[in-house]
């Protein structure tokens, strides 16, 4: 958990990321607005480490200890509602920073963070990075960008919920979920990696109702359904449905 976590790492073997990786990160948002030698100054206090799939980074309710960054992988949001249903929130893939709330708004963590396949992340402890926030004023900036688009994130998601159908909603999920593995509309078809139960807890609703929608979407060739994936063929379809702007369109590709 997250004291083994900080403390499995002696001082003296940490190290800095090479060059070419301090320059991959110019587009996670964490270092908007930096130069390559104060995103150095950053990764450099951070420490590595390679999370197997199913580890969980910490639990809903244990106290803020670190923010992490996700180089490579995904991590899984849930949390436990009030009827002891768990609920999948989001999705953190590269770039992604996870802690940051909690951590200066000094309450529990509200949901669960877990890896869903082999994931590498840099993370600090919650002092050394608000040290690091006074050393690089910008970085606290971009935390605060980071949590505010978060929220709305998360108020967006309320809006749904209580405002629109099902099947606009899962549409919607699965086109949010398009555009974060091929931000630039480049390929399809794309293979999603996602269970038809992490679908319904994402749009909030009901397995059958996921598995009904899905079904009915495999008839129509807007996507291919498999075990734990989709691959979607059609996301101009899906943007109709989900009477959302402009799907991703682009050349097709084999997944």
């Amino acid at each position: 958990m997250i004291a083994t976590l900080l403390g499995e790492i002696p001082r003296s073997e940490r190290r800095a990321m090479d060059r070419e990786m301090c320059k991959s990160f110019g587009s996670a948002p964490i270092f908007a607005g930096l130069d390559e030698g104060a995103r150095g100054i950053i990764i450099d206090a951070g420490r590595k480490h390679f999370l197997g799939c199913g580890f969980t980074l910490w639990q809903q309710g244990d106290a803020p200890q670190m923010l992490a960054l996700v180089i490579h992988g995904q991590l899984k949001k849930t949390m436990i509602d009030a009827h002891g249903a768990q609920k999948t929130l989001q999705f953190i893939r590269y770039g992604g920073l996870v802690g940051a709330a909690s951590a200066f708004g000094n309450f529990s963590h509200p949901t669960t963070l877990s890896a869903t396949v082999a994931t590498e992340i840099l993370y600090w402890s919650a002092d050394r990075f608000s040290g690091l926030m006074h050393v690089v004023p910008q970085l606290a900036i971009n935390v605060l960008g980071i949590v505010g688009r978060q929220t709305d994130h998360l108020l967006r998601r309320l809006h749904e919920a209580t405002s629109e159908s099902a099947d606009r909603r899962i549409a919607r999920i699965v086109l949010r979920l398009l555009r974060e593995e091929d931000p630039d509309g480049d390929c399809v078809p794309i293979e999603l990696r996602i269970s038809r139960q992490e679908l319904a807890e994402l749009s909030d609703t009901t397995l059958f109702t996921v598995s009904r929608t899905v079904s009915a979407w495999n008839r129509m060739q807007i996507l291919k359904a498999g075990r734990g994936r989709l691959t979607v063929i059609d996301p101009a379809g899906l943007a109709d449905l989900a009477d959302d702007a402009p799907a991703l369109r682009g050349k097709p590709r084999r997944v």
